[in-house]
């Protein structure tokens, strides 16, 4: 009888733990806007390490280095090392944002964004 009622609980307490760890997954994987970092006077993309990757208000560092956000939409492109960007803004845009992390050699953007914990702001 107590091999039931244990179960039942341990199945009951599954039933409500689900949802809350599927949400966790599904949540870190979706960002509205990825950014890369650029030297706005070529406006070519730079390593991310030029970038201060808590620079929250994107004043840039040294005036030179700032994160370019560009929508993660479906089939968004992002540009290699060294190309020019285009199709972004250098403005904290609205939604969420993450900075950082996408290949150095850019490319098509997955569904959902690139994900992988790089995500920052809200």
């Amino acid at each position: 009888m107590s091999q039931r009622k244990s179960a039942a609980v341990i199945l009951g307490a599954t039933a409500l733990l689900a949802p809350s760890l599927s949400a966790c997954s599904v949540g870190d994987d979706e960002v509205d806007n990825q950014a890369v970092c650029v030297d706005r006077r070529t406006q070519e993309r730079v390593d991310d390490e030029q970038c201060d990757p808590d620079d929250e208000a994107n004043v840039g560092v040294g005036g030179i280095f700032f994160w370019y956000f560009l929508a993660t939409r479906s089939g968004a492109f992002f540009p290699a090392i060294g190309r020019r960007v285009s199709g972004g803004t250098y403005s904290v845009p609205a939604g969420t944002a993450a900075r950082g992390g996408v290949p150095r050699a850019g490319g098509n953007v997955p569904r959902g964004g690139f994900g992988g914990g790089i995500r920052s702001g809200s």
